[in-house]
């Protein structure tokens, strides 16, 4: 319980917070990232929070790139697998009462402050990180 936690530390919900949420969101089921969401966005007034998400097509194989289909065959095979993946974070933002403050691929990123450097996995084109927000009332 996200909540209780935070208020048995001596948490103060009315203050700006900043979360960050990484590495977590592709493993969890869609009904499981709006949980945790939902109980940010009803129990914090002020607050950004950054996750990290992959396009679907990475968890279902159809990038075209052999070398994350055995990649997502490996995590799987160790019991861990991608389960959720997003095409439209934004709809699905909005549909929670959640505004995206930025957005960016792991690749557009790379191009931004390495492009000297070619690209190291071509992950990074699917591999997004987002900031939302509460949307305005």
């Amino acid at each position: 319980n996200l909540i209780a936690l935070l208020e048995n530390n001596h948490f103060n919900f009315q203050l700006p917070t900043y979360f960050l949420w990484e590495g977590n969101v592709t493993y969890l089921q869609r009904e499981d990232i709006i949980a945790v969401l939902n109980t940010i966005r009803n129990h914090v007034k002020h607050f950004k929070l950054s996750l990290d998400y992959l396009l679907p097509q990475v968890i279902t194989k159809t990038t075209g790139y052999v070398e994350l289909d055995d990649y997502i065959e490996q995590l799987e095979q160790r019991g861990a697998p991608w389960i959720t993946g997003f095409n439209d974070m934004t709809y699905f933002t909005k549909s929670l009462g959640l505004d995206i403050v930025e957005t960016y691929s792991a690749a557009q990123l790379h191009d931004r402050y390495c492009p000297q450097l070619s690209l190291p996995s071509p992950i990074f084109r699917f591999y997004f990180v987002c900031t939302i927000t509460r949307s305005c009332p």
